[in-house]
């Protein structure tokens, strides 16, 4: 939902993600896996919808040996929680962190590429449907993109709430426009006059 919201309220972001869905078509209707990828920039979509709007609010570890982490000195045994909403909003971690930029999990020279992606978990203890949740989620929007032109009216930030999962407060309105496949232009209805 997020993603199709910051796409919408992104058009230019929406249409190179559509160019990069057509062009990997083929690819992905005669084996679904290479949604992984043939979609690189649409992989980045997603990991900057959640950096953004991170369905769970931490991440934490027990530390197994002392550790010293910018002259704070955290004993073995220590739980350290990882706050994922504010870290994603940092600037000292992402720059211009309240842009909509997948592009930045593309470069190499960003910060964010060395940044550990850890909405699901990192290490052995990483969530274990995680390619299986990525996967579903790139071709859902592979099938939407390639079919549809994604609006909103809304160019505000959505307001979230904590009720067990990080959610929006209110979901935004989304329109969708069917795109004629050959043109890849958004299909406008026009009314008939009435006799």
């Amino acid at each position: 939902m997020m993603t199709l919201f910051e796409l919408a309220r992104n058009p230019e972001v929406q249409h190179a993600l559509r160019q990069e869905t057509l062009r990997a078509k083929v690819a992905i209707s005669e084996n679904p896996h290479r949604a992984l990828t043939e979609l690189p920039l649409l992989r980045a979509a997603l990991r900057e919808t959640l950096r953004l709007y991170p369905v769970g609010m931490t991440v934490e570890r027990q530390v197994g040996s002392d550790l010293v982490l910018q002259n704070y000195h955290i004993p073995a045994g220590t739980l350290v929680y990882v706050q994922l909403y504010c870290l994603g909003r940092n600037p000292a971690v992402f720059t211009s962190p309240e842009r909509y930029h997948p592009q930045r999990w593309l470069d190499n020279r960003g910060s964010s590429t060395r940044f550990p992606y850890l909405n699901f978990g990192f290490g052995p203890r990483q969530c274990l449907g995680r390619r299986l949740a990525e996967t579903e989620m790139l071709l859902l929007l592979h099938h939407v993109l390639k079919s549809f032109q994604v609006e909103t009216v809304t160019r505000e930030d959505v307001r979230m709430i904590y009720r067990f999962i990080l959610m929006p407060s209110t979901l935004p309105l989304l329109t969708f426009r069917a795109i004629d496949p050959p043109q890849g232009q958004p299909h406008q209805q026009t009314a008939s006059p009435r006799p």
